[in-house]
């Protein structure tokens, strides 16, 4: 059976280049137009590492690689970077220099192949197993502190059994160990959140612990933005919480403020408390942005729970103490809607 050499290279899945040894495109088969969007005239006046790659260096600044295929010493297999000159688009591909013989001496065949999915993949793979570092991490933070808050409410329990107060301080801990679990594996949908009201709500729910420090918190106009809800619900309740609870010798005073930051919000929540330990302010003002050393502001799993829902949120959490002046703790947010 006699076959024309063109209609089997046509036929080919791979485009096909015949080419210089500086990159000069001599012919090439019909994937090579449908691939790189160009017409056979167009194509015939490029130069396959110059017109055809994202970085024009990754052929034309390697003289070893050329030396390679020119002697012989190929097939060479690489990963490459390709930009169609039709559009300007770009694809990842793999691409196989191997030497040829023609009548007008040595020159270079290279078939390219589009490994788009391949390389998307591999980005899949990578980010999952980063997504599941991350989860390991916080599995690991989150058993460590259950362990602790456990043991303290066996403490207890076992030291002073019929006493109704220790009683119900340890089911408190328990509540929260319950909560951190369903802000960590029972998140709600992202939806539009209008932060005044949910402040409302969390004071409405404080009502009996405001009064009886007699407390005053003050909010000024607060965004709207895209979260969860219960999750938002459950950071300002600790927040607010901790801010009433840790206070000093007056009553508290407790103010929320949010300002608009380049690709979101940062929230204050401030109080009139007796600050943290000059240590771990040290400790905070060393370390940044970075939320370690808040122990003293959201102690324990409440901690955890600050934590895990403004990292959902795409944010941080840090805090700034004053003995004179109390305890500023900082949050950030994305600005998934506008406020």
């Amino acid at each position: 059976m006699d076959i024309p050499l063109r209609a089997v290279l046509d036929a080919l899945d791979d485009a096909v280049f015949v080419h210089s040894r500086c990159g000069l495109i001599l012919d090439v088969n019909a994937r090579a137009l449908d691939m790189f969007r160009v017409s056979r005239e167009r194509a015939l006046q490029l130069s396959l590492a110059r017109d055809c790659s994202v970085d024009p260096c990754f052929m034309l600044c390697r003289p070893g690689l050329w030396l390679s295929v020119s002697s012989g010493r190929g097939p060479l297999r690489l990963e490459w970077d390709a930009r169609r000159p039709g559009d300007g688009s770009e694809f990842a591909a793999e691409i196989v220099l191997t030497r040829i013989d023609t009548v007008d001496g040595p020159a270079v065949l290279s078939t390219v192949r589009d490994v788009s999915w391949r390389r998307a993949g591999q980005k899949y793979l990578v980010g999952r197993a980063q997504d599941l570092a991350r989860l390991n991490d916080e599995l690991q933070r989150f058993a460590a502190a259950a362990a602790r808050q456990l043991e303290e409410s066996r403490s207890l329990l076992a030291a002073r059994a019929g006493d109704g107060a220790d009683a119900a301080a340890a089911l408190r801990v328990h509540e929260r160990l319950i909560e951190y679990a369903r802000v960590q594996f029972a998140p709600g949908p992202f939806e539009p959140i209008a932060c005044d009201e949910l402040l409302g709500t969390v004071q409405e729910l404080l009502a009996a612990e405001i009064s009886a420090a007699d407390a005053r918190i003050t909010v000024e106009p607060l965004p709207t933005i895209l979260g969860d809800r219960g999750q938002l619900l459950v950071l300002f309740r600790h927040l607010l919480a901790n801010a009433l609870r840790h206070k000093g010798e007056t009553p508290p005073r407790v103010h929320v403020k949010a300002e608009r930051e380049a690709g979101g919000w940062t929230f204050t929540v401030t109080d009139n408390g007796p600050g943290l330990p000059l240590d771990e302010v040290a400790r905070l003002r060393e370390g940044g942005s970075g939320p370690l050393g808040l122990e003293d502001v959201v102690p324990g799993l409440g901690l955890e729970l600050c934590r895990a829902v403004v990292a959902r949120h795409g944010g941080r959490l840090w805090a700034v103490s004053d003995p004179r002046r109390g305890t500023a703790v900082h949050f950030t947010l994305s600005a998934g809607a506008s406020g």
